[in-house]
This record gives C-alpha cells, sequence and structure tokens, in this order.
C-alpha cells in the first residue's frame, strides 16, 4: 500500500478502483447525483436510464475515464473516498473531473471524512494545479425531499478559488463529443 495522503484525522491511501470497489462508486454515486439540480427532476425511471447511459456505458464502460479510491490506511477494503477523472492531455494538461465522492465518516472509527482536506488531496493526485474541467455538477441535497437553499456548487467553487484553481463545467454530453478542453472554451476556467 502506499504511503497515507496527508489529511487529518484520518489516514488514506491512494489506490486504483478494483472489481470489488464498483459496487460501492456506482451506488455511491448514483445516490449522490441524484439529488443534483441536474437529476432530481427526473422520474426514478428516467433518472436510473441516463445514468446507465452516461455514466456506466459511455464514461465507465467506454474505458474514458479512470476512478481513484481513497482507502483506509488500515483497511485497504473500506473506501473513504473516490474521485472519477479523465486526465489531460497536452498541450494544456487540464484534468477533467467527473464525479467525487467522500464519506461523512469512516466506517471502522466514526472519525469524520468530509472537510479534512480529502477532497483536495485527491484532486492533486489526479493532477489538478490551476485549472480543472468537470462534467457532473455535484449533489445539493441529502435527499429529495431536503428543502435547504441550492449552495454545495457554490461553496465547492468558493473552496476552490481559495486554493488558487479555476475550475469550468462543461456539461457531460458535451464533453462525450469532444473531451480535449482547448484555451478558447475555457479560457475563462
Amino acid at each position: 500500500m502506499t504511503e497515507p495522503l496527508p489529511t487529518a484525522p484520518i489516514r488514506v491511501s491512494p489506490r486504483p478502483m478494483v472489481v470489488d470497489d464498483e459496487g460501492f462508486v456506482i451506488d455511491s454515486w448514483r445516490k449522490s447525483w441524484r439529488t443534483s439540480s441536474q437529476a432530481r427532476r427526473e422520474s426514478n425511471r428516467g433518472y436510473h436510464a441516463i445514468f446507465e447511459d452516461l455514466v456506466l456505458r459511455r464514461l465507465l464502460g467506454a474505458e474514458r475515464a479512470e476512478v481513484l479510491i481513497a482507502a483506509n490506511h488500515d483497511d485497504a477494503s473500506e473506501i473513504v473516498g473516490w474521485i472519477c477523472h479523465t486526465p489531460g492531455h497536452a498541450p494544456h494538461h487540464t484534468p477533467t473531473i467527473h464525479y467525487a465522492y467522500v464519506r461523512h465518516r469512516t466506517r471502522a472509527t466514526g472519525q469524520p471524512a468530509r472537510c479534512t482536506g480529502l477532497l483536495a488531496a485527491m484532486l492533486a493526485l489526479v493532477g489538478v494545479r490551476d485549472r480543472l474541467v468537470y462534467t457532473f455538477r455535484p449533489a445539493e441535497r441529502r435527499n429529495g425531499h431536503d428543502n435547504r437553499p441550492l449552495a454545495a456548487e457554490a461553496g465547492l467553487l468558493a473552496a476552490a478559488a481559495r486554493r488558487g484553481l479555476r475550475p469550468a463545467y462543461e456539461p457531460i454530453l458535451a464533453w462525450l463529443v469532444d473531451p480535449e478542453p482547448n484555451e478558447e472554451s475555457h479560457a475563462g476556467a
């Protein structure tokens, strides 16, 4: 296992996704993205069809993306977080982040996993330096009946700006047509 990531108070180690991880990654993505502004208006049947097409068939099934797992350093089978991305290519090397997920708490110890720097550490590991493209808007609520203001994306963008990152949103359907970011399309990123 590799050295733990510098996240406190939990110790996690990065590794590529293996077959045994797929169920958790797909289930957590499916449940989390369901509460996003993009997906919450869909019927359950419509949402699942969209998820199957975009995520399972066209992104992961076509091997257009990689998933990095942040595993509990003391128990590699416990996934604390993960990030689905496509590495950047020359000349700009801008990585594309499709989705990321961090558990609220670790399963083994119950320690908080969010707001520990884990997402920032995973972004750095997949090559994010100052710019990134993201293709799925984040979950906004814990469930479809939660009426809190929609602020998750704004909060993530503000945190990115504090770290000197310039994210640019490109809808997944547009990215699937042309996955190579260019200076003109992301100049304001």
